[in-house]
């Protein structure tokens, strides 16, 4: 009986390791993860795997390869939007329905009527296409050499024109005795002068029966027609003739001083525009 009681107590402790290394066993697959690892945890386990200093060499690396490529997506948008507006400001034509054109030509300067000190007009008659006539005239005033004097006379002038119920002063543009331009209607608008929608009018200011007309003056007049045909504002193939020859009721202008001038440029056409 002593044998058998000593036999079963053995039998019962192998039995309890038995169990024991089961439910371990059970335990241990139980919470062990079964799914093989993934590419991204692999590559984490390698990384970390490295020593300290390249890990960091490799993130700081990572972090100016990330910069240098925002910085490259940022200037070639810079680049493209600098070309896009190059390109428009180059394929499209001066904006000629503005009468804003520059602040000079050459070495002359351009004077607004908010400078020249010119009311608003009461209207303004578009050209139905560029004229193909530069009409000359002169104003039959005073000679004027500087702005002060140069204003006065015009906005003199553009009283009595509107006081005759013109839209405004008579002219495209004016020039002083010192080759500065005085923009009256400017490219956009017809001027006062006899067939108004098929020429640009340019006004010497002063009185050419008796004034000279100077050399700053005559470069004044051909930079603004060269600017117009530069803007389209003018026929290419345009004529310049002085006022006398297209209404029998302004004999005298632009004066004979300045005809003895525009009769010597390349471009002045001898035509009569009425009938005696």
């Amino acid at each position: 009986m002593k044998l058998i009681r000593v036999h079963s107590s053995k039998q019962r402790k192998r039995g309890k390791v038995i169990s024991e290394s089961l439910i371990n066993n059970i335990t241990d697959r139980r919470g062990t993860n079964t799914n093989p690892p993934t590419q991204t945890n692999l590559l984490k386990t390698k990384f970390y795997s490295l020593p300290k200093t390249i890990r960091v060499l490799c993130v700081v690396l990572l972090v100016v390869i990330g910069t240098a490529i925002i910085a490259c997506v940022v200037i070639f948008t810079h680049i493209k939007k600098a070309e896009s507006d190059s390109s428009d400001s180059t394929d499209s034509p001066p904006d000629v329905d503005s009468d804003y054109f520059g602040d000079h030509l050459g070495t002359h300067p351009i004077y607004y009527r908010d400078s020249w000190g010119g009311e608003p007009p009461h209207d303004k008659i578009p050209f139905k296409r560029p004229p193909k006539v530069v009409l000359i005239s002169h104003t039959a005033s005073s000679f004027c050499k500087t702005i002060d004097e140069c204003s006065k006379i015009l906005k003199q002038l553009q009283a009595d024109h509107m006081a005759r119920n013109w839209n405004d002063i008579g002219y495209n543009f004016m020039i002083g005795g010192d080759g500065a331009i005085f923009v009256g209607r400017g490219w956009n608008s017809t001027s006062f002068h006899m067939m108004s929608e098929y020429n640009v009018g340019i006004s010497f200011i002063g009185n050419f029966n008796e004034d000279f007309l100077n050399e700053e003056m005559i470069q004044a007049a051909k930079l603004l027609m060269d600017k117009g045909l530069d803007m389209d504002a003018i026929a290419v193939d345009y004529q310049v003739v002085g006022q006398n020859q297209t209404t029998k009721y302004q004999p005298t202008s632009p004066g004979t001083n300045v005809v003895e001038v525009i009769k010597k440029w390349p471009r002045y056409s001898s035509i009569i525009f009425f009938k005696h």
